[in-house]
């Protein structure tokens, strides 16, 4: 998470970037509703003037944990010394799932907390979308190995942490 630190506080700048855009098009898009011609050209010269947003700086930190996830995730699911290992607490195998459930509920928690504290819109759409994701998520985790649902929920959880981090300065 460290390492990747520069990249997700760039991606955050882009997503500010894009949602600082989409709201100076809405005002566009409302100033000449009536008037077809002048919304495309004042549109043209806002993307001229200020650029598309650049949706690839929101995406590169995904891009960059992928490999690291997918490797993560073959390893710790077919991993023989894995077997039977004992870890902490209730996790009494990595290579199997949360026996109890508590790993994809921090995962539901921790990203419907990141999707309810991102900045720009708040609306009802929004949270359905946040939720949904959650729920997604949540569910996809209780199949997979407790170690990645550990890899996982750590990870958002320190998202969460880290956003509110930047909030604050």
């Amino acid at each position: 998470k460290l390492l990747l630190l520069p990249f997700n506080l760039h991606g955050d700048k882009a997503q500010k970037k894009v949602a600082a855009n989409q709201k100076r098009l809405e005002y566009i898009s409302q100033k000449y509703k009536h008037d077809p011609k002048k919304l495309e050209e004042a549109r043209l010269e806002h993307m001229q003037k200020h650029g598309t947003g650049g949706m690839l700086g929101c995406m590169l930190p995904i891009i960059i944990q992928t490999p690291f996830f997918l490797g993560l995730m073959g390893g710790l699911s077919n991993s023989i010394q894995l077997y039977r290992a004992p870890f902490v607490f209730w996790i009494k195998d990595l290579s199997l799932p949360d026996p109890f459930y508590l790993l994809p509920f921090l995962i539901f928690l921790s990203l419907l907390l990141n999707g309810l504290m991102t900045p720009g819109k708040k609306d009802a759409k929004a949270f359905v979308s946040s939720l949904t994701l959650a729920l997604l998520f949540g569910a996809f985790s209780t199949t997979m190995s407790a170690g990645v649902g550990l890899y996982l929920a750590t990870n958002m959880l320190l998202q969460v942490g880290q956003s509110q981090l930047q909030k604050a300065f």
